[in-house]
């Protein structure tokens, strides 16, 4: 079943280059390879050197996220639907990515800029949701014994409000985001999840106090 994920998840990521290829004859013969700062290009190429340029980026990126995946926490017992559901998240996420880089270089558009921090938001967000299993997992005889049943219920707790509040906030912030001047985006995402986490830190501080220490 795994296997299936990850083909389906690379077809997904290939879709923006199969559209690319058939609209190649309709493609501009000079496009724009990188820009400035300010967002300007500063060096062009042909076609194929800049489908070069985005099948290298999308390869980058999928390779980032392959192994990020790889490395998610072996402890956590996920149901299958959850994993191909990160996979399923990984691979919209990265064709997204590849897509406003395509519009991006074919009409001059600050649109990757714009919407990249509203993306990772809700990538960030599903990721959380998908990844993390909703009870935490504690298997571990050691640990049973030497917490308490207080000090367990108050772990759950804490772990439930804590992915609660991630996957809310930055659902959230990400529909903020849209709303908001895109130069002011990543300050919005930044402030939205420090003031979230402080927030959480002294409930989290103020529940873990009222546990009791023996059973």
């Amino acid at each position: 079943m795994k296997r299936r994920y990850i083909v389906i998840s690379l077809l997904i990521v290939c879709l923006p280059l199969l559209a690319v290829g058939l609209l190649w004859e309709h493609l501009p013969l000079r496009l724009p390879l990188h820009f400035t700062n300010q967002g300007r290009p500063d060096r062009f190429g042909d076609r194929v050197q800049w489908l070069g340029m985005l099948a290298s980026t999308t390869l980058f990126l999928a390779v980032i996220f392959r192994v990020m995946i790889h490395f998610l926490p072996h402890r956590l017992v996920l149901h299958p639907l959850r994993i191909g559901a990160v996979y399923m998240l990984s691979a919209v996420f990265i064709a997204s990515l590849t897509l406003l880089l395509i519009l991006k270089t074919l009409f001059v558009t600050p649109v990757f800029a714009d919407l990249t921090p509203v993306l990772l938001t809700l990538y960030g967000s599903g990721l959380v949701y998908f990844s993390l299993p909703s009870f935490l997992p504690l298997t571990d005889e050691t640990v049973s014994r030497r917490l308490s049943l207080g000090r367990l219920q108050a772990l759950q707790k804490i772990y439930r409000l804590s992915r609660s509040v991630l996957v809310r906030v930055n659902a959230v912030i990400a529909v903020v985001m849209i709303l908001a001047r895109p130069d002011d985006r990543w300050t919005l995402l930044f402030l939205a999840n420090l003031l979230a986490l402080v927030m959480l830190l002294l409930w989290v501080s103020r529940l873990y106090r009222k546990a009791p220490e023996t059973s």
